[in-house]
This record gives structure tokens, sequence and C-alpha cells, in this order.
């Protein structure tokens, strides 16, 4: 990935920096980076500045779960995790792993975006990877159920003519 992207896209998701310095958004760190956790984990480059996840052209997905590592591998200070501008959720690394997985609340169910703050401290970055997400599923009205006797009669009303016109 190049350096200092401020949209990244996978999956049908999509990455947002909404800082306001231009191409200084997400950095990747390579394998020959000493700083590297084993993954070619995302990072926000920019000291307090928002992240902001959502799916691509919009609708709701259902977040259960984000892998977050040290830049150097050891710990990293509260990341706070706000769904739609509303719930938050708060993860606090224990240092014992260099990479640590954090489970989402129900409330970030039904989920159009959700933001986090890069820390202050450059000393205190913390990489994002493997988000898991789910898109929830678009409800059938129920009168559309109604509709099935007909159109399987129709289909064996079809079938039967073609049959018999042979």
């Amino acid at each position: 990935m190049a350096v200092g992207v401020n949209k990244y896209i996978e999956d049908g998701f999509q990455l947002d920096y909404l800082g306001d310095r231009p191409n200084d958004g997400f950095y990747s760190l390579g394998t020959l980076d000493d700083r590297y956790t084993g993954s070619t984990a995302l990072f926000n480059n920019t000291p307090i500045d928002d992240t902001q996840f959502s799916k691509v052209g919009g609708g709701t997905f259902d977040l259960y779960s984000i892998d977050l590592a040290k830049l150097d591998g050891s710990s990293f200070g509260d990341v706070t995790f706000t769904r739609d501008g509303g719930h938050s959720q708060t993860f606090t690394s224990d240092g014992l792993s260099i990479t640590e997985t954090f489970l989402f609340d129900a409330n970030f169910l039904g989920s159009s975006a959700v933001t986090w703050t890069q820390s202050l401290s450059a000393l205190d970055f913390h990489q994002f990877d493997n988000i898991n997400v789910d898109v929830s599923p678009v409800p059938i009205p129920a009168a559309a159920f109604m509709f099935a006797p007909a159109l399987l009669g129709f289909l064996r009303l079809y079938r039967k003519t073609k049959i018999t016109a042979v």
C-alpha cells in the first residue's frame, strides 16, 4: 500500500482519513520495518485525527471485532470507537501480546459509520487490522411471500402447456 493514502477500500468497505492534512492519512509498515507486527495493518499517521469505517455507498453493517497493535509491538493507550456519532466503546491494551482482538458490544450492530481517533502522541500510535463485519440483511416484505404460490402455479401451468404443445 502507498503511504499517505486518505481512503482505503476493501471488500465493499472503506476507511476514510478525516484529518485536515491531505496525503498524510493511512500508512502501513512493511515486513522489513522493525515495528512490523506480523501483519500489514494500517495506522492513521496524524495525531488526534479521526478514522472512519463505513460501507462503500452507504448502508448498515454489524461490527463484531477489530485487531489493534502498537507500532512498536508492546501496548497502546485507550482507543474509543463511536458508532454513528452516538454510542461509544473504549478498548485498552493489556500489553501481553503484539496484536490484540477486541470485541464490540451489541450496540455496534446496524452501524452506518464508526469513527475512532489516533492518539495524541506518535509514541502511542496503534495499528488496526482484521475488521470483522457482517452486512445487515435487507428485510423482505411480508407481502412478497403471498405471491409465491401464484408464481409457482403460473410456472406449472406454463410448463404443462409447453409440454402438451410438443
